[in-house]
């Protein structure tokens, strides 16, 4: 029994030593006929439709490559998942261990560990880490285990398809978009400050412009090609055709009630299309509490006459920062020492000012002039 399994072994890392060598092409290959890493990451998601996580997959677990070798165990897994991501192509080139994760690319191979060590394939690659996905984890199938930056640099093998090369550094303009280059290798999901300014790389290394999303919240990125193209924009309002924005200090879309400037705006949470967008000309319930956003947005205080977004008429808005700030009032107010009577009733004048006329009030006649005011009572 003794013998036989050490015959297995020994066939395997046979196996292995034959196909690291024969596996490996040349050279890696040209830009023209490499897929995308979108491309890539897509291909491999496929991949984990057909093999789940916790899927067996063991060290006798094993795929015949194209080149007709049987490769078993994570090696095999790796190889499997690098060959349905690259089809049509041979041959990953083998580096050794890349100096950064700028040089790591989506659908590359990490072997570690030496010959009775693990290999895993690169579906993701972020700022400060990789996302794996491998076989012959604890006898099966894993998606999605980090490797630190750290643990990158150590590994002793990449398999790539990728030609890096080393004398690309900073910004590169390819094919109408705009790359930045650290050592060879493209930054990718990560912020970049750079000539005063701040820039956002995507997944793919692309330089974002105009709206773009970053761990769920939303900037902006200038589009004007002054000198600062794709810089972060701060503290400004945004006209992008579609609406009026705020960015915050920070660069963030405002969401929500925002004081800018000593006034006060409402940006649109819902998810409706028109996320961020500043509501103008428009009533807002908001907490048991209605709200009146003017033409320019600004939340209305005190006395305002509506004359959009319908029920138009006199209202009273709170003016006291007592928590109710902005709140539409109703009933018995008093402002700047007039009395004004506001509709208690829902009968679709709630709130609304009684002027010009004279009205019964609780039994009691009162008469109001035409901007409100008590005049008689």
């Amino acid at each position: 029994m003794h013998k036989r399994l050490l015959s297995l072994l020994l066939a395997m890392l046979t196996v292995f030593s034959l196909a690291t060598a024969a596996y490996a092409s040349d050279a890696p290959q040209s830009a023209a006929s490499m897929p995308s890493e979108e491309e890539v990451h897509d291909r491999l998601m496929a991949m984990q439709e057909k093999w789940p996580d916790g899927s067996h997959w063991d060290s006798s677990s094993h795929y015949k490559d194209k080149s007709g070798y049987e490769e078993y165990g994570c090696f095999g897994f790796a190889i499997m998942l690098q060959e349905a991501a690259f089809p049509g192509l041979y041959g990953p080139y083998r580096y050794g261990a890349p100096s950064s994760l700028a040089q790591v690319h989506v659908g590359d191979m990490l072997s570690y560990g030496g010959m009775s060590g693990h290999t895993v394939i690169v579906i993701e690659v972020h700022e400060d880490c990789v996302v794996v996905a491998e076989g012959n984890m604890d006898n099966g199938v894993r998606w999605g285990r980090t490797m630190s930056a750290e643990q990158v640099s150590s590994i002793d093998y990449r398999w790539t398809y990728y030609y890096l090369d080393t004398s690309k550094n900073g910004w590169q303009s390819e094919g109408g978009d705009w790359y930045y280059y650290r050592s060879g290798g493209k930054l990718r999901s990560t912020w970049l400050d750079a000539d005063g300014c701040r820039y956002y790389l995507g997944a793919d290394g692309k330089m974002y412009v105009g709206w773009g999303k970053v761990n769920g919240k939303w900037y902006y990125f200038n589009q004007e090609h002054d000198g600062t193209f794709g810089r972060l924009l701060t503290g400004v309002w945004i006209d992008d055709g579609t609406g009026v924005y705020y960015l915050g200090a920070d660069g963030t879309m405002a969401v929500g009630w925002q004081a800018i400037d000593g006034r006060w705006y409402y940006f649109n949470n819902g998810h409706d299309g028109t996320y961020g967008k500043m509501l103008a000309g428009q009533w807002l319930e908001d907490g048991n509490a209605w709200y009146y956003l003017t033409a320019d947005g600004t939340m209305a205080e005190g006395l305002y006459w509506v004359e959009e977004g319908g029920y138009e008429g006199l209202y009273c808005f709170n003016g006291d920062h007592d928590g109710t700030y902005g709140k539409m009032m109703s009933g018995w107010q008093t402002v700047n020492g007039e009395q004004y009577y506001l509709e208690t009733k829902h009968n679709g004048k709630f709130g609304q000012a009684y002027v010009d006329g004279t009205y019964s009030i609780n039994g009691t006649w009162y008469t109001f002039d035409a901007e409100g005011k008590v005049i008689g009572g």
